[in-house]
């Protein structure tokens, strides 16, 4: 995996990312990602996505700084989804 630089939650480059990016990029070295965030009150969110992944729960993931997943579908997951369509996250990387 290429070097990848990225600070996020206070944290550089949080172990639970790195890893969940190379989960996709090892499926294929040029598989695009993309990372975002975004600030609810006291809490960050981080997104992740995969638009080459056809199954919707795997191409766009939601995460507390933690790195625990937000549940597919559920309220928070949905709501993340509008706030993300509406152009509320912020690009923090991208391949």
């Amino acid at each position: 995996m290429e070097e990848i630089e990225i600070s996020v939650c206070g944290t550089e480059n949080p172990a639970w990312l790195l890893s969940e990016i190379s989960k996709i990029t090892e499926l294929r070295s040029h598989r695009p990602v993309k990372v975002s965030f975004y600030i609810d009150g006291d809490t960050e969110i981080v997104s992740i996505e995969d638009p080459v992944n056809s199954n919707f729960s795997e191409g766009l993931m939601f995460f507390y700084c933690n790195g625990e997943r937000i549940e597919f579908n559920s309220e928070k997951h949905n709501q993340y989804l509008k706030l993300l369509k509406d152009n509320k996250f912020t690009l923090l990387w991208s391949n």
